[in-house]
């Protein structure tokens, strides 16, 4: 269990994009470190730099809503990992279920 902060997810660009393009798409890989080398890494700077917003996005499982911070519950993200992210809304809602037990 781990929390996981939008500016996590910011920061942790290039190094994802290095895993998956790693011998390509070596001009967005450089301008996704200068962007988090000069501290300009927003959102919006990191998507235009991609072309897209998938890299920076932070939902919950339950609600499918974007937010600044996420509960990261089981396994490390995988193929067929055993994992789910909670905002803290929906996590409040799953305490107040098992409340009712």
């Amino acid at each position: 269990m781990k929390i996981i902060t939008k500016q996590d997810v910011l920061k942790g660009v290039p190094a994802r994009w290095r895993e998956q393009y790693p011998t390509s798409r070596d001009a967005i890989y450089k301008n996704l470190l200068a962007a988090i080398d000069s501290g300009n890494y927003t959102k919006s700077k990191i998507d235009a730099i991609i072309g897209n917003d998938s890299w920076t996005s932070l939902a919950c499982d339950e609600c499918d809503q974007e937010d600044e911070l996420i509960i990261h519950l089981g396994e490390e993200p995988d193929y067929e990992s055993k994992t789910f992210f909670l905002c803290l809304a929906c996590l409040k809602k799953a305490q107040g279920l098992a409340a009712r037990v």
